[in-house]
């Protein structure tokens, strides 16, 4: 037995839909849509609409990327950003579903697997409520669930066209979240290596191929950026991490100092602090500050790179095990926009933070807890469905593995959050589908095993 499609995805824009509309009448606000982040993906869509290029205040933008600001301009020109851009995202989370379940179909041609990994997608928490920030996570996720199909229908048609239409996806995915940036390159490497292994001589030149128009269509991004301001770099968001986030990290832990202290230090909350601190920068322009911020990140990284790799990974367990329960409770407004509900287990432990949010934060303690087992169901059907794909040895589900893998590894550092993992959920909950069903199987196996020693006993007891 198995869920009918149509009803999984319209389960998947109910589910939705009713977050949309619980915030909306919990705060009677549509900033309740907003977070930290919104507003600079906002005032270059503002000024797309308005100047026709990619600006913030009248000068070419670096930190981002324009693949969601362009998402956003849609709203921005008919007037209503919050509600176009959460009606679209909740679109685009429900053929993310969709595109979860025609994945899931190509890679165990198996409809009853790819409905459950279809309606794992659906209910997974994280995706639920991205689609309710105005944020990028949904729309790269989307587009990376469609690069993805591409890429893997290639490998079993070996259409060519289709590769060059999973490499333009792929490539487009970066403009949205710079995360994947290097994605395409080891697709690439293992696809190269499969065919070298396997000689095919045909896929090592489609491999070229995918190479080429994948980095060709990002390249064209920082020619722009090179020609117009200086700078090299595909977005200086990276760079502005690196130092702001794990340079004042890595002075945090030698100097014993709260983290927001040192930032607040560098200038990261006043860019007149920042320049006080760096007066030589004063008559710089932003590309070289930006290249600054990068060489002085990856210095302080080669420093102490076991610190450096200790705090990356304290944010790879925040972004992999944070359920989320503190996203929901800030959508309708019941918890503060900032604090995180992992940061204290690093450093006091698991026992004592869930004391402390037994405590101070009951609500959130429970919430947490429910979300929290439902993670770890996710976790360990996919388990399940990982050990049985191992034996498969195929080059649709290595491509898959390796997303996964590229993801997970991308996703830690100071600013790692649970929204981050949603990416990664596609392939959980591909992997949790065929868990899922391997686990119901077993359990039918069992009942037909027991049936009769269970009808054995109901006739004793007639007899008696």
């Amino acid at each position: 037995m198995q869920p009918p499609l149509k009803l999984i995805l319209s389960f998947a824009f109910l589910l939705r839909i009713a977050i949309t509309i619980i915030a909306w009448f919990s705060l009677h606000d549509v900033k309740a849509f907003y977070a930290k982040d919104t507003g600079s993906y906002l005032q270059p869509a503002l000024e797309l609409v308005a100047q026709g290029s990619f600006t913030t205040f009248g000068a070419p933008e670096l930190f981002r990327t324009p693949g969601y600001p362009l998402l956003l301009s849609l709203g921005v020109w008919l007037g209503q950003v919050e509600i176009i851009t959460i009606g679209l995202q909740i679109l685009l989370g429900c053929l993310t579903t969709y595109l979860v379940y025609l994945l899931a179909l190509e890679l165990f041609t198996d409809t009853r697997i790819a409905s459950w990994s279809a309606l794992a997608f659906s209910l997974e928490p994280i995706s639920i409520i991205s689609s309710n920030w105005l944020l990028s996570d949904t729309l790269f996720t989307t587009l990376l669930a469609g690069a993805l199909y591409c890429l893997i229908r290639f490998v079993k048609t070996r259409q060519t066209s289709l590769l060059m239409l999973a490499a333009s996806i792929f490539a487009l995915s970066v403009y949205v979240r710079p995360i994947g940036y290097f994605l395409p390159l080891a697709l690439a490497l293992t696809l190269l290596i499969w065919g070298v292994v396997k000689r095919e001589k045909q896929l090592i030149a489609q491999t070229f191929l995918f190479a080429a128009i994948a980095f060709g269509i990002i390249s064209a991004w920082q020619i722009r950026n090179r020609v117009e301001t200086g700078y090299a770099g595909f977005s200086a968001a990276v760079d502005y991490n690196l130092y702001f986030h794990q340079v004042a990290a890595l002075k945090s832990r030698e100097n014993g100092v709260p983290f927001y202290e040192v930032m607040e230090e560098m200038g990261f909350y006043s860019r007149e602090k920042y320049l006080s601190q760096n007066p030589e920068q004063q008559i710089w322009t932003l590309a070289q500050q930006y290249e600054f911020m990068r060489t002085e990140g990856v210095k302080a990284t080669w420093r102490d790179p076991l610190a450096a790799a200790n705090i990356y990974l304290h944010g790879l367990v925040i972004s992999m095990f944070d359920p989320g329960a503190s996203e929901y409770l800030r959508l309708f407004g019941l918890y503060p926009k900032s604090g995180k509900v992992l940061n204290g287990v690093v450093s006091e432990g698991i026992i004592a933070t869930a004391i402390n949010l037994v405590t101070t934060k009951p609500l959130l303690f429970s919430l947490t807890c429910i979300l929290g087992f439902l993670l770890l169901l996710y976790y360990s059907l996919s388990l399940i469905g990982l050990k049985a794909s191992f034996q498969q040895s195929s080059l649709s589900f290595l491509l898959l593995l390796i997303t996964g893998m590229y993801l997970i590894a991308l996703s830690g550092g100071t600013i790692a959050a649970s929204r981050f993992r949603l990416p990664v959920m596609i392939v959980v909950c591909i992997l949790a589908g065929q868990g899922l069903s391997i686990a119901m199987s077993q359990i039918q196996l069992w009942k037909v095993q027991l049936a009769p020693a269970l009808n054995l006993g109901e006739a004793n007891l007639t007899r008696q």
